[in-house]
């Protein structure tokens, strides 16, 4: 899940002076780089934290995080490495640019009622690193989205960025599995239970970095070097816990979308799109993945804005077996939900 922190003042020196050279030379050039071109008015990170004097927020700092087991794939085939982080930062764009096209929107409240439109955010600056406090690999970005938005006067809503961290995440995913599979040896897949798997790769090889010993730890700055080391000393000490039995490519698994979309309470285009995201068990790219959705969806959302589905209980079992049906015969065609499928 994509972690929010709350940004009050415009002090990034804890993210500057941090070079992450731990994963030096992996990546394209330093660990700062703009998800989101500057424009020519917005020069530096700590420029991208502005806000509105109505609020002490400048921004929000989102933590995106590869799955564990991507990040001890980064440390463990050193010739794949530089095209982990490359599909990574690629995956944390994909994300970025999601909640910018619908996570983004300002909030008024004019003769006691809320006005809700969508807005556009400026710049959005991300470093990234990886490794974690414990010395562990760990694979992330640190992305700076300022609250002033960029074509109104007023700030981001809080509250609707939030509503749409779910869809991005698993649109993170999805899209870092594919390119992980596509440029590398390895294959990464979603089980059901939903936690990736590295099908062929011995368990043990990720078991000592369980990814959550760097609580409460003091930060280090890592050499690349030193960080080397450090997962080697690991690896020896590792036991063989057995090897992920590969399986046949699912293109998009069924029962895993069903337990996305029929869910009880309200459905909103959003959760669509996590449930498709996550069921693509091997990955999919964002615009594959957002035009099944919006196919099958067409004449379904009450509210452009709010983007709520107006499905019965039974008609969302429907739904999801339209969208694992189009998945297979293509997205060139609209669903109907008012027969059996």
């Amino acid at each position: 899940m994509i972690t929010v922190l709350t940004r009050t003042s415009s002090d990034v020196s804890y993210l500057i002076e941090d070079e992450a050279n731990e994963i030096d030379g992996l990546r394209d050039g330093g660990a700062q780089w703009w998800v989101r071109p500057d424009g020519g008015e917005v020069r530096t990170a700590e420029e991208v934290l502005r806000g509105s004097s109505r609020s002490r927020v400048l921004g929000y700092d989102l933590v995106m995080s590869a799955p564990r087991v991507v990040s001890a794939l980064m440390a463990l085939d050193e010739g794949g490495a530089s095209a982990i982080v490359a599909a990574h930062r690629t995956a944390v764009a994909v994300a970025v640019e999601y909640l910018a096209r619908r996570g983004t929107v300002h909030c008024s409240t004019r003769w006691g009622e809320e006005h809700v439109v969508r807005a556009a955010i400026g710049p959005v600056a991300s470093f990234t690193h990886g490794i974690n406090r414990a010395g562990e690999p760990h694979l992330h970005d640190h992305v700076l989205i300022g609250s002033r938005l960029s074509d109104r006067d007023g700030v981001v809503s809080a509250r609707h960025l939030r509503y749409h961290l779910r869809a991005a995440d698993a649109l993170y995913r999805t899209n870092l599995r594919h390119i992980v599979n596509d440029v590398t040896s390895w294959t990464v897949r979603r089980p059901y239970a939903g936690s990736e798997v590295v099908e062929g790769l011995d368990a043990g090889a990720f078991a000592c970095w369980p990814g959550e010993r760097s609580r409460g730890r003091r930060k280090i700055t890592w050499t690349r070097d030193g960080a080397r080391s450090r997962w080697r000393r690991d690896l020896a000490a590792v036991e063989v816990l057995g090897v992920d039995v590969p399986r046949r490519p699912v293109r998009l698994d069924h029962h895993a979308l069903e337990r996305g979309v029929v869910v009880p309470g309200r459905l909103f285009r959003r959760d669509v799109v996590e449930a498709v995201a996550n069921a693509w068990t091997h990955g999919a790219r964002s615009p594959e993945v957002e035009a099944l959705v919006d196919v099958t969806l067409e004449g379904r959302l009450t509210d452009p804005l709010a983007e709520e589905l107006s499905v019965t209980g039974r008609e969302r079992t429907i739904l999801a077996s339209r969208l694992s049906g189009g998945a297979h015969v293509g997205r060139n065609r609209s669903f109907s939900l008012g027969r059996e499928p």
